[in-house]
């Protein structure tokens, strides 16, 4: 009988879960599932001749850029990335690796880092897209305050407000972002969170963005 691998008896690793896995999953859910490394993961599959599907972000936002195109695989043999071609809010393309995108470290072509929004935040952003990390943290703690169930995260808002076209949910005007701190206090933002039933906290599904405005009204 053929001794499993170290990986195989170190992570317990199972052929058939990872292969139906993969069909609904990533691989980093499956890496965070077994405690391993993506790496891990790619080595088992390469090992048992395990395809793992490939990703699709064309059409797809991530902070100030939009993804147009897959462009093919870069780097030497073994260790090659995917490459796309952006487009960035500014006007310009730039061409970023998955890792990159997914990752969404990168936030702009590099427009970004050279404006003024940037320096004011500097090392203190921890936000996500347009959503500024100061201002998500006033909003978690608010409803915490009033006693109301908080788990969503920054980047499922994110999503949930470009799912929306960045337009209120019940009356389909334009909202919006302040840039920065300075911004925000001076009223810049219009976009505001809502819960659907208010029985309920802020959860998935029972969340949408809305005018500020409206909010206030409700």
């Amino acid at each position: 009988m053929k001794p499993k691998s170290a990986i195989i008896t170190k992570y317990n690793l199972n052929k058939n879960f990872i292969y139906d896995a993969l069909k609904t999953s990533n691989v980093e859910h499956i890496a965070n599932h077994y405690g391993c490394t993506k790496s891990n993961i790619y080595v088992f599959c390469k090992k048992h001749d395990i395809k793992i599907p490939e990703i699709d972000l064309v059409g797809k936002e991530f902070n100030m850029l939009k993804v147009l195109e897959k462009i093919g695989s870069r780097g030497k043999s073994g260790r090659q990335s995917i490459f796309w071609k952006c487009l960035c809010s500014c006007g310009k393309t730039v061409e970023l690796s998955t890792a990159s995108i997914k990752r969404e470290k990168q936030i702009s072509c590099g427009c970004w880092i050279k404006s003024k929004d940037y320096r004011e935040k500097s090392w203190c952003w921890s936000g996500c897209g347009d959503i500024h990390g100061k201002w998500w943290s006033n909003v978690k703690k608010g409803a915490k305050q009033r006693g109301h169930d908080f788990k969503i995260s920054i980047e499922y808002a994110w999503k949930l407000f470009l799912k929306q076209n960045r337009r209120c949910a019940l009356t389909g005007i334009e909202i919006a972002f302040g840039r920065s701190m300075k911004e925000i206090e001076k009223g810049a933002t219009t976009a505001s969170l809502d819960r659907i039933d208010n029985e309920l906290g802020y959860v998935k599904k029972n969340i949408h963005w809305v005018h500020k405005d409206i909010n206030l009204m409700k």
